[in-house]
């Protein structure tokens, strides 16, 4: 596998600032300012910078005519159509974003015709492809519906974590849960403490640990940790410490399309509470519960529910079992497969109807 840079010098990240400076007016209405990385933000999403990016992989390209396949993050970039094969790989797809107002504000603020015209776009690369690759079934089955795709070429392949296999040792005694965010509205945090109040209510010894970028929490059994870096290796290993000491992970966002964060839960052997609201229960399947955060009272009481130690320890069984299909090396083979350039052996990804 050879990767192809599409990153730009700082000339060209001038260009990016003017692309965005062009969409100035919409990162006002989405953020109330302008700030720097909100106008790289919309750069990036404007089809002048796309074609830049897209040309300076077509580029790399050309120099390895021999590949089996091309492989994209996203249909923000393209090859010219025709051109070997393509498998993009997405969590979710343009037409889902422009129906989801309020959760991905730096998208939805852009003009409709500017999504309908990059939903086309979208949709005219995925019908080229070979194969088109999605993280969750969510996605995959809108991608089906919305682009007309065939869904004998549309695959799910999951995400995974590079987290070291759990040893099986947890005190299961006292409940301890763990949400890890950096959007602490959409993923529901303050919903996450509201709840976590009823519950040390009834366990005066539960704890609750919060990573990411969350607001100071003066609660009692409430302990903040801030943003772990996943590039700092201090930091990753006290995020590995939380995990395996946690009896619960609890990420009940308003919409989630697959978060990496189950299935490093799931690595660990610890059950999940997670939403109902996109492709994540794809990823923790039967070790947790899926509930609908805008109803009330459903959060607490799944929290209630996972912190009895039985229930927990339940639930984290289905957890360790899972594990092998949430690596990277499994989700690797399943892009391979949906690539067409592997017939080896490969973990399928079971698809879970919540």
């Amino acid at each position: 596998m050879l990767p192809a840079d599409a990153s730009f010098g700082r000339g060209e990240r001038w260009l990016n600032l003017v692309a965005g400076l062009r969409h100035a007016h919409t990162v006002r209405q989405a953020f109330g300012t302008v700030r720097r990385r909100d106008v790289v933000a919309a750069g990036e999403m404007a089809n002048t910078f796309r074609r830049l990016r897209s040309a300076r992989v077509q580029s790399a390209g050309t120099k390895h005519r021999a590949t089996a396949a091309v492989v994209f993050s996203s249909s923000g970039l393209s090859m010219p159509i025709g051109v070997n094969q393509v498998t993009f790989v997405e969590d979710m797809t343009i037409s889902q974003v422009a129906s989801l107002p309020g959760h991905f504000r730096a998208w939805t603020s852009f003009p409709p015709r500017y999504l309908a015209d990059r939903a086309a776009q979208q949709a005219k690369q995925h019908r080229a492809a070979h194969n088109v690759a999605f993280l969750s079934s969510w996605a995959a089955d809108a991608a089906v519906a919305d682009y007309g795709l065939d869904p004998d070429r549309v695959e799910v392949i999951g995400v995974g974590s590079d987290f070291r296999p759990f040893d099986g040792r947890r005190d299961w005694l006292t409940p301890k849960f763990l949400f890890v965010g950096m959007d602490w509205a959409r993923k529901n945090g303050d919903m996450v403490v509201e709840s976590f109040r009823e519950v040390r209510a009834k366990h005066p010894s539960a704890e609750l640990h919060l990573v990411g970028r969350h607001p100071p929490v003066d609660e009692p059994g409430v302990v903040g940790h801030g943003l772990l870096a996943p590039s700092d290796p201090d930091a990753r290993r006290k995020l590995n410490e939380l995990y395996t000491s946690s009896t619960c992970f609890v990420l009940p966002s308003s919409l989630e399309p697959s978060a990496v964060s189950y299935a490093e839960a799931c690595s660990q052997g610890v059950p999940s509470i997670g939403t109902v609201h996109g492709g994540s229960i794809d990823i923790f399947g039967d070790s947790g519960v899926a509930i609908d955060p805008s109803q009330r009272g459903a959060l607490t009481a799944a929290m209630l529910d996972l912190a009895d130690p039985d229930c927990a320890q339940s639930f984290g069984a289905i957890a360790v079992q899972r594990a092998p299909m949430l690596t990277w090396d499994a989700v690797a083979r399943r892009l391979a497969t949906a690539s067409g350039w592997w017939d080896g052996p490969s973990i399928p990804l079971t698809r879970v109807t919540p």
